[in-house]
């Protein structure tokens, strides 16, 4: 029987010392060592030494069986790591015991407060006006203009209004200005929706409370600097030149970033906590139609293998509880 001491650290670390005894091991040291016939052979043609004390036979041997006595050693435990094990041998001896100690992070406990009870204003939906439609209208016409070389600036939509519609695929300016309205429509919905999830995350955050890894921080730094990399390449740019242009570094970037980091953290698991006490769950079914609505065939074939799978799953659990607290939350 596996002997542990389990010992709980801050930011979510977690020390487990195990001591296994040689009557354990040693079955499992016999059935390794009648395994390694070749690799035991080129030992004894090499060393003069007995075998059984080869360092690298039992380095080769202790790996996984130290990983199997973790998982037996955590079973009904409340320890559900995030990150690989590390692993410290205290003390070995072939033929007398195993003693060790292993460090991993410990799933973040999450406690959110009165969800039920945010209280929130719904932002208006911007009102349209006629030179909003002007505005996307006359911008449209200055990137036509500038496409098709003409030097004209002086010029009005009226004195080439059938070449310019014709490139927007328009027949009449009527028609144009209605999408144009449609689509101004869309974008303030959109905008108003958004503004009013962001103040419910914002919400969220404040009645979180979770002593954050720092696997987490640094996961969720390094998806904000993706993020930049991304941006910077739109702009044409590699970004160790943004960076010396900023005059930073990707160390201090992180370091301003960290606060935000932390916040974005609380965010999600305080949504994913709302999400369980919620009992809100995406079934396959749900999860294999989102999927099937992909039109990139390359994309959607990569959500065959398990952990996009997983992470798409969670996103898609992550919509749907923020839809539903869009229901509950108290507006005035």
């Amino acid at each position: 029987m596996v002997q542990k001491k389990i010992f709980n650290r801050e930011r979510c670390i977690v020390e487990i010392q195990i001591y296994i005894s040689w009557e354990e091991l040693e079955p499992k040291w016999e059935r390794f060592f009648q395994s390694q016939t070749n690799e035991i052979t080129a030992i004894r043609s090499n060393a003069s030494q007995d075998v059984h004390f080869e360092p690298k036979l039992h380095d080769k041997f202790l790996k996984p069986v130290m990983q199997e006595f973790l998982i037996e050693a955590l079973k009904g435990s409340d320890i559900f790591p995030i990150d690989y094990p590390k692993f410290e041998i205290i003390s070995y001896n072939h033929g007398v015991d195993l003693n060790y100690k292993v460090l991993v992070t410990n799933r973040p406990i999450v406690t959110v407060g009165l969800y039920k009870n945010i209280q929130l204003v719904k932002p208006n939906v911007k009102p349209l006006s006629e030179e909003d439609i002007n505005k996307v209208i006359n911008d449209l016409y200055a990137n036509w203009l500038k496409k098709a070389k003409l030097s004209d600036k002086n010029s009005s939509i009226v004195d080439h209004e059938p070449e310019f519609l014709n490139s927007l695929n328009f027949n009449t300016m009527v028609d144009l200005r209605i999408t144009v309205r449609k689509n101004l429509q869309e974008l303030s919905l959109y905008n108003s929706e958004t503004e009013f999830e962001e103040a419910i995350l914002q919400a969220i955050e404040k009645i979180t409370q979770v002593d954050l890894p720092d696997i987490l921080i640094e996961d969720e730094l390094n998806k904000m600097l993706v993020n930049l990399q991304r941006k910077v390449a739109d702009m044409g740019l590699l970004l160790e030149d943004y960076l010396k242009k900023q005059g930073k570094t990707v160390d201090i970037l992180k370091s301003e970033w960290k606060p935000q980091a932390e916040k974005n953290l609380k965010m999600e698991l305080g949504l994913a906590e709302i999400a369980r006490l919620e009992n809100i769950t995406i079934s396959e079914y749900e999860l294999q139609t989102q999927i099937d609505k992909i039109k990139d065939i390359q994309v959607r074939k990569n959500f065959q293998t398990k952990k996009p799978r997983l992470h798409f799953q969670h996103a898609l659990r992550q919509t749907k509880t923020l839809n539903h607290l869009k229901k509950i939350v108290i507006t005035n």
